[in-house]
């Protein structure tokens, strides 16, 4: 079976970050375009499936219900060019081809994203094929696919709800596993919306194990991403790719451990600038553990010094 020419590849990684770019005002007026064009898509969904079903009460958000009241086809498939969804275009409509998995919360991200697609005309050409002949929407350095990101955190956790879920229970590490179960999303998915709240001086960051090799004798963890609030970026307190943890950091031993760890710890944030946060290291649960290391979600708040 060949792939459809008017098929689009999904996003696969919901931590995708924001595309650098001098014009980040522009782009950010773009984002709250596109949350509030998600907003009414979903208000459109809601009212259908409600008119169906008045004790229908999200979240969670089903992407399958959602994508069938907006008159979006879904088909499970099990074909090798198909890793999570895919969306094309099938005698002028949108259809999304998905493949059932063991991650259910990547995949329902994953559907949301391709719905999101439907928010641009640019879903309906294949870029695989016109991308020398048509520019895609908003490209270069990969603004549709974040945008279609943004729009699927505001399908899959609306942020009016999400702040008020957020406001009732403990804000942190501790939240998170609680706020996975609410709207059927991922740890690092529920991090990210978190960040996106702006309501505290903090950042998120993703660790893995330094090591690389057999030979590679380091038992460290590097930050592989990290994301901050307004306030925390302001004042720098942000943590800089590839930097290395101390060795008998709290998160080093949520790594070993596979269980929720804290501490306070000082760390190098560039060019001599030592600062002490309180951490909370969260373990990921369905992350890949790379020499007895799982990667861990931290969450970072600045002390006074």
């Amino acid at each position: 079976m060949t792939v459809p020419e008017t098929a689009h590849t999904a996003a696969l990684d919901p931590q995708r970050s924001p595309p650098s770019t001098p014009e980040r005002a522009t782009l950010s007026t773009v984002e709250e375009r596109v949350r509030a064009q998600a907003r009414e898509r979903l208000r459109q969904a809601e009212d259908i499936l409600r008119s169906i079903d008045a004790e229908w009460t999200p979240p969670p958000y089903d992407p399958l219900l959602i994508a069938q009241a907006l008159g979006i086809r879904c088909v499970p498939v099990n074909v090798p060019w198909v890793q999570d969804a895919m969306i094309l275009v099938m005698g002028g409509e949108p259809v999304i081809y998905y493949r059932p998995g063991k991650d259910e919360a990547r995949l329902r991200f994953s559907l949301f994203h391709e719905i999101a697609h439907t928010l641009f005309p640019d879903f309906r050409f294949n870029p695989r094929y016109d991308a020398a002949h048509r520019p895609r929407l908003l490209e270069p350095a990969g603004r549709l696919e974040h945008l279609c990101d943004v729009a699927a955190y505001e399908l899959m956790m609306p942020m009016d709800r999400f702040r008020r879920d957020l406001a009732g229970t403990c804000f942190g590490a501790d939240a998170v596993r609680t706020l996975c179960l609410r709207y059927g999303a991922g740890e690092e998915h529920v991090a990210v919306r978190m960040v996106e709240t702006d309501t505290a001086c903090y950042c998120v960051s993703r660790l893995e194990n330094a090591r690389t090799t057999r030979q590679d004798g380091r038992r460290q963890m590097r930050v592989v991403y990290s994301m901050a609030t307004t306030v925390c970026r302001s004042r720098g307190f942000t943590l800089p790719a590839s930097l290395q943890l101390p060795r008998r950091s709290c998160v080093l031993l949520a790594s070993r451990s596979r269980k929720q760890t804290a501490g306070e710890e000082v760390l190098d944030l560039g060019q001599g600038r030592l600062q002490r946060f309180r951490i909370e290291a969260l373990p990921l649960r369905r992350g890949v553990r790379r020499r007895g290391l799982s990667p861990v979600l931290a969450f970072l708040y600045p002390l006074s010094t």
